[in-house]
């Protein structure tokens, strides 16, 4: 069988952030986090997919310099003369943490914008992204980074403290220069920090009350504006921080955006893996349209009809911006995040999601899902075991209907429990009971182990042993 791209993935550490008071996950090319209501599944979601939202900006912009990577005077020399440079990456990654550091620095002190100004967390928290995972992986990869520049950037495999680059021949200039500065601090950036798009668990009624809160929204910040004008005599932009957390402001604008115009664009998975969209269309059991009555849902039921959204049922509205996603917006290197999953759907087509990720996975796409279902978690650990070269496995995946881009391998998956754990903080003798994030084991002959279902599964059964079997009356 074989093997999948298996990538290192940014490590995340947080402190006293919603519920949570110390935790750190990995981000994989399947991220699962679980765990009972109010443990901060979704404090982590939003804090992860705000930074990925924002990093060029503190990067770029909040920065003193346009460019954090600067190429040397012999860099540019080389260029001229030979068409290419090559420059040690000890300095580099210092420079990159350096940078990552203070942008996670920045991020914190302006999270109103990603909780809504209604849900701030402590204002001792901390968050922290770690990328030596990461940048160990490259050092051993031969990694072209994909651009469609005239520049090209190469991380060469025979030689694992050396980047390479290459550019035509000619007497630059310092626009050329600058160019060739950001060309290079983006390139190395954005291969970090994949693309985040994220589906929240407020899509649902997002799309039945998409014009209304629209306009609604408008008026709002419109009105906010004039109030801010006239009482303080200021001229000029204003950072105004709704009252809605940033993941599900931008799921709405996605919603709202939804037009005709949007079938002129296509995605990636349509381009190169259009069978991943035939699997999606049985989920939700029919299609989506557009036309100039708005959204529009056909069932495969009947074809002859057209439902709106208000009449079309609760997992056909939970899965439409997931559905525009895949077909006009995915590329190859995204990160997908959906807050949980099962939103509505019955547990044979939560099952078929857990599938749908495995897909999405060796296709190319990042999938991070927080979710209360034990269908899709007992499914991918499912998906995890049929992945094994032996023809006993074989041929259960034959005789269950399971192709081989369906199964996964176990290192590719991060499986965590939010909940409470002893945790040994630094300087404290003893371990504490706090709230953080507990990792899974997964195994490729076993799957994985969720102790979070299984108990609830277990008193399950206990008490209905007892109902049954429990004696006389």
């Amino acid at each position: 069988m074989g093997e999948g791209k298996t990538r290192a993935g940014i490590t995340v550490k947080v402190e006293n952030l919603g519920p949570l008071k110390k935790a750190e996950f990995e981000v994989g090319d399947l991220t699962l986090i679980c765990g009972k209501n109010n443990t901060g599944k979704t404090y982590v979601t939003y804090a992860l997919y705000g930074f990925l939202s924002f990093w060029h900006d503190f990067f770029f912009i909040e920065h003193n310099d346009s460019c954090l990577i600067q190429l040397t005077k012999q860099d540019i020399e080389n260029l001229q003369k030979f068409g290419k440079t090559e420059i040690e990456t000890e300095a580099l990654i210092y420079t990159i943490n350096n940078a990552i550091s203070l942008a996670c620095e920045k991020y914190i002190e302006e999270r109103e914008m990603i909780f809504g100004s209604n849900n701030i967390s402590s204002l001792n928290a901390k968050f922290k992204i770690d990328i030596d995972g990461l940048i160990q992986q490259l050092l051993k990869s031969n990694v072209d980074f994909p651009t469609n520049s005239v520049f090209s950037l190469t991380m060469k495999k025979n030689d694992s403290k050396v980047i390479q680059i290459e550019a035509p021949k000619r007497g630059y200039d310092m626009e050329w220069i600058d160019s060739l500065n950001s060309f290079l601090s983006i390139e190395l950036f954005g291969y970090i920090f994949p693309k985040a798009f994220i589906a929240s668990a407020e899509r649902t009624g997002a799309v039945i009350f998409k014009e209304d809160i629209n306009i609604a929204n408008k008026r709002k910040m419109e009105q906010s504006h004039k109030i801010i004008v006239e009482k303080q005599h200021v001229e000029g932009n204003h950072i105004l921080y709704s009252n809605y957390p940033l993941p599900i402001e931008e799921n709405i604008e996605f919603i709202t955006k939804m037009t005709p115009a949007e079938k002129r664009y296509r995605s990636y998975i349509y381009d190169n893996h259009n069978g991943i969209l035939t699997f999606f269309s049985d989920i939700i059991g029919g299609k989506y349209v557009i036309s100039r009555d708005g959204l529009r849902f056909i069932p495969n039921s009947d074809k002859k009809l057209k439902l709106n959204m208000g009449g079309s049922g609760s997992s056909v509205r939970s899965l439409v911006a997931i559905d525009f996603y895949l077909r006009y917006a995915a590329r190859q290197g995204d990160l997908l995040m959906i807050d949980e999953p099962e939103l509505n759907l019955h547990p044979e087509n939560q099952r078929k999601m857990a599938r749908l990720f495995a897909m999405l996975v060796n296709a190319g796409i990042k999938v991070f899902v927080t979710t209360h279902s034990d269908y899709i978690v007992k499914e991918l650990s499912n998906l995890i075991t049929l992945h094994q070269d032996k023809p006993r496995i074989a041929g259960i995946r034959e005789k269950w209907g399971y192709s081989e881009n369906e199964t996964l391998e176990a290192d590719r998956v991060r499986l965590y429990i939010a909940g409470e754990a002893k945790v040994k903080a630094e300087g404290d003798k003893r371990a504490k009971k706090i709230n953080t994030l507990t990792r899974a084991r997964i195994d490729q002959e076993t799957g994985i182990e969720a102790p979070t279902f299984d108990e609830v599964i277990d008193d399950m059964n206990g008490l209905q042993d007892d109902i049954m079997f429990g004696g006389d009356d």
